[in-house]
């Protein structure tokens, strides 16, 4: 493996590029008992249509995050996660619109749980029977998000601005979209996206870098093959619905504001500039913040992060408030008379959003996802001082030219009809 130059990261880092393609860092953690290591796969819930060796496909809404689900069941009937754990490790998994990742954390037995780690993600099973009983079990799942207001504010801030991009849809899926999935479509999937060119394993602990890589070695396919493209549908500019309303039984109002932005290929430096832009315009050290929180229109739940992912990406800000239209309005007229940003605001959120990126690295976990889906959006983590550095009080002016396209989405109190 290669050691890698963090410069003020202070990380201990390798990489190395195996011959089947399959990307491998380690950060090399001395003095941590505490391990971790990741398998991701650049295969989310918005991969749902793509290009193939000349062959355009189109899958079931939900498929990526039922594939995640079977891919513990082996062969020989054994429970992955309950070796793992039997290990002392602890396993895990995700479904993002963009990627999928199995991971797992561990202070002893580490090789041979990453042994088993490479041994259920390159080991396909799927059955008729076995798809069955887990059409039921996401049906569960998916009929539980409807009773939880903050996942269906964040669902249907998607559907209110895209009208095309496959983000627009739950990463679950749907109770219709996941009764078509059947064995075969797992199959046809699990055999165009998990290939090792399509992938990524991070670890992070006190080990040694010539030995996981030549475990990676071992473990992983050995041919090469093409990696799928994906196919958007190409999204128009403009947002689908100003404003949607639904209600639940919440105590307070909830909502969700999201700002459609026309995606970039600099993935890290526009990341970057997002978060820096939310910075000064909502976050906490923003006079519009402060402003808010002032005449009680927001309280401790108020949030802002970016959200990118494929060709897209979102501001959001949500949180809970009594009237969630004058917060919008409020946001809006910000918006419109944001044309400068002062030197020493500009310079606190930028400290503030470095020291946030850089609290990670003592978490093994957190640290092993980040550079992960980092790699698999395209970018690299180790460039982060660099994007920190070139970011500046124009780079993220530029982005507030994009903020006119807005939406909101407000959870209202399910009011009593009187009899």
């Amino acid at each position: 493996m290669t050691k890698i130059n963090t410069g003020k990261m202070n990380e201990d880092a390798y990489f190395s590029k195996l011959p089947n393609g399959l990307a491998v860092y380690l950060i090399k953690k001395p003095g941590f008992s505490k391990k971790a290591a990741l398998l991701g796969v650049n295969y989310g819930s918005d991969d749902i249509i793509f290009s193939l060796n000349g062959q355009r496909r189109e899958t079931p809404q939900g498929t990526a995050h039922f594939l995640e689900h079977k891919l513990f069941d082996l062969p020989d009937g054994r429970n992955t996660l309950q070796l793992l754990t039997q290990m002392g490790a602890s396993p895990n998994a995700f479904t993002s619109h963009s990627a999928t990742a199995y991971y797992f954390t561990c202070n002893d037995n580490f090789m041979p749980a990453l042994k088993l780690l490479f041994e259920f993600v390159y080991t396909p099973h799927f059955t008729p029977e076995g798809v069955e009983k887990e059409q039921g079990i996401i049906a569960q799942e998916i009929s539980m998000r409807g009773d939880m207001p903050e996942i269906r504010l964040f669902d249907e801030i998607f559907t209110a601005l895209y009208s095309k991009h496959p983000v627009r849809h739950p990463v679950i899926g749907t109770a219709d979209s996941i009764k078509t999935i059947t064995a075969d479509t797992l199959h046809d999937c699990y055999n165009a996206f998990y290939r090792p060119a399509n992938m990524v394993l991070t670890v992070v602990g006190d080990l040694d870098p010539n030995v996981i890589e030549d475990a990676a070695l071992r473990l992983s396919p050995r041919e090469r093959q093409p990696v799928p493209e994906f196919d958007c549908g190409g999204e128009p500019e403009e947002t689908v619905a100003r404003e949607k309303i639904i209600r639940a039984g919440v105590e307070q109002p909830m909502f969700a504001i999201g700002v459609k932005l026309v995606p970039r290929d600099d993935r890290l430096p526009w990341e970057i500039n997002c978060q820096l832009a939310l910075g000064v315009l909502a976050g906490p050290l923003s006079r519009l913040y402060g402003e808010l929180y002032d005449k009680g229109l927001i309280g401790p739940s108020f949030s802002s992060a970016p959200y990118l992912f494929k060709k897209g990406g979102v501001l959001l800000i949500s949180g809970r408030a009594d009237d969630p239209p004058a917060v919008h309005a409020a946001f809006e007229k910000e918006i419109r008379g944001f044309n400068s940003i002062d030197t020493l605001l500009f310079g606190r959120v930028k400290r503030a959003a470095w020291g946030e990126r850089m609290r990670v690295s003592d978490n093994p976990e957190a640290l092993a996802r980040s550079i992960a889906l980092d790699y698999m959006s395209g970018a690299d983590y180790f460039n982060l001082p660099r994007a920190f550095d070139s970011a500046c009080i124009d780079s993220v002016l530029s982005l507030f030219s994009e903020m006119r396209n807005n939406s909101i989405i407000i959870c209202e109190t399910i009011k009593e009809v009187p009899k």
